[in-house]
């Protein structure tokens, strides 16, 4: 009678201790996943290094659009490019890979060419560990991006070019 009733009690503290260290690790993860903004939310708004990896992958998904709207290979020329964690504003000017200006004729910014400035303007956001463009205008006649960080929910103003 007493060791069933040693094995019942040992049981049910193994099992309590379980349940604690259950809940423990789910509090850990919880507290890891909700510090998560908070991490990246007190870094430092920063401009990556030229040629850097940082750099390319704000930049590429910028560049494919372009590219596949113009039917032409095209780098940038960065005026302005800030990252706040998750978030990037990128303004520049596209060129040739060989540093000549783009030739839009036949496409669908010829006109927009002779009108007015050659732009890019992208906002960007880190989807799943990969760069996105949530918005972006090229031969922009209007400054649309301005104050657009009350516009878009999470979005720094410490990225923009006040």
């Amino acid at each position: 009678m007493g060791g069933e009733r040693t094995e019942g009690l040992r049981k049910r503290t193994l099992g309590r201790f379980n349940s604690i260290r259950r809940r423990s690790v789910m509090i850990m993860t919880a507290a890891a996943i909700l510090s998560a903004p908070l991490l990246t939310a007190n870094a430092q708004p920063h401009t990556p290094a030229r040629g850097s990896a940082e750099r390319t992958a704000i930049l590429d998904p910028v560049r494919r659009i372009l590219e596949s709207e113009i039917n032409q290979r095209v780098v940038f020329v960065v005026d302005h490019l800030k990252v706040d964690g998750s978030w990037a504003f990128f303004k520049g000017t596209p060129q040739t890979r060989d540093g000549k200006p783009i030739n839009y004729r036949g496409t669908r910014y010829e006109q927009d060419s002779e009108e007015a400035d050659e732009i890019t303007v992208a906002l960007l956001g880190k989807v799943d560990g990969r760069w996105t463009v949530i918005q972006h205008g090229f031969f922009t006649t209007d400054v649309w991006w301005h104050r657009l960080w009350e516009r878009v929910p999470g979005c720094p103003s410490s990225i923009f070019d006040h």
